[in-house]
C-alpha cells in the first residue's frame, strides 16, 4: 500500500535538474531497494516529474535520508515536500 502510495505521488516524467533526484533514487533503489521503484529508472522518472511540479527534491532527499529505510518515515517525508506538499501552498 505504502509502495502504491508513493509510485503514485512520484509517476511518471521527465525534465528538470537530476542531481537530487540522483541521491534520492539512490537512497530509494539502491539503498532501501524501495518496492515502489523496480529499477532505478522508474524513481528517477518520477521524481523528475515531482520536481517539475514543484516538489522540494533537495528537502525530500535530506529527510528520507534521515528516516532511513522506514517506510512510514518516508510516506511522511513525501507528505512534507513531495508533491502534495506543493500544492498545498
Amino acid at each position: 500500500m505504502i509502495a502504491t502510495f508513493l509510485f503514485m505521488l512520484f509517476g511518471c516524467g521527465e525534465t528538470a535538474e537530476a542531481g537530487a533526484c540522483e541521491s534520492l533514487c539512490d537512497q530509494l533503489v539502491q539503498t532501501c531497494e524501495f518496492g515502489a521503484y523496480p529499477t532505478y529508472e522508474s524513481c528517477e522518472q518520477g521524481c523528475l516529474f515531482d520536481e517539475s511540479k514543484g516538489a522540494d527534491v533537495s528537502g525530500l532527499d535530506q529527510c528520507i535520508t534521515k528516516a532511513g529505510c522506514d517506510e512510514f518515515g518516508i510516506v511522511e517525508c513525501t507528505h512534507r515536500f513531495g508533491v502534495t506538499a506543493a500544492s498545498d501552498e
